[in-house]
């Protein structure tokens, strides 16, 4: 689990650190950049206010790709360790849906964040197995930390730093 936060942190800071590179260079008369600094990822095309990155020089079958609208990311599609393949769904700069998938395209592990208006993450489902089932609900609000047990979430950890009050989530 340790290394998985890990990579979906690196993802992340990569967005966000190319986010923060488009933002420099949008203005009124917004030129994409040619190259995503940092990364392989190369303009090959635009449709609309899309603009369209791809590895060039990925060997992969499916190689890395980015999609852009405007100055934020929409995709980002990202080989992985071990023959998996991440892609990462985003939303007013925010990531909103990470799925990593084999190579075959069975899906391994999904998560779902939900942010409030300023980007601080609130709550986040997270799928462990790819069985379509969410395994493990985080409120980042309260600090609080569930895991799945039959149908009902079980509460594993709680701040308890802070006030107390109910989120509608079984606590047995």
């Amino acid at each position: 689990m340790k290394h998985k936060t890990l990579a979906i942190a690196v993802i992340v800071a990569i967005v966000a650190l190319v986010w923060v590179g488009l933002r420099l260079h949008a203005g009124s008369n917004f030129t994409p950049p040619q190259f995503i600094h940092g990364t392989k990822l190369q303009l090959v095309g635009n449709h609309g206010p899309l603009q369209i990155y791809i590895d060039l020089t990925s060997t992969n079958k499916i190689p890395d790709y980015a999609v852009f609208q405007g100055n934020e990311c929409v995709v980002l599609r990202e080989n992985a360790e071990s023959n998996t393949i991440e892609t990462t769904h985003f939303e007013n700069g925010y990531h909103v849906m990470l799925t990593r998938r084999d190579n075959h395209g069975k899906v391994l592990r999904r998560i779902m964040s939900y942010d409030d208006d300023s980007g601080q993450m609130k709550y986040t489902y997270i799928d462990n197995h790819g069985d379509g089932l969410w395994d493990v609900f985080l409120d980042h609000t309260k600090t609080m930390y569930y895991v799945r047990s039959n149908l009902t979430w079980v509460l594993r950890y709680k701040n308890t730093n802070q006030p107390q009050s109910s989120i509608g989530h079984s606590t047995n």
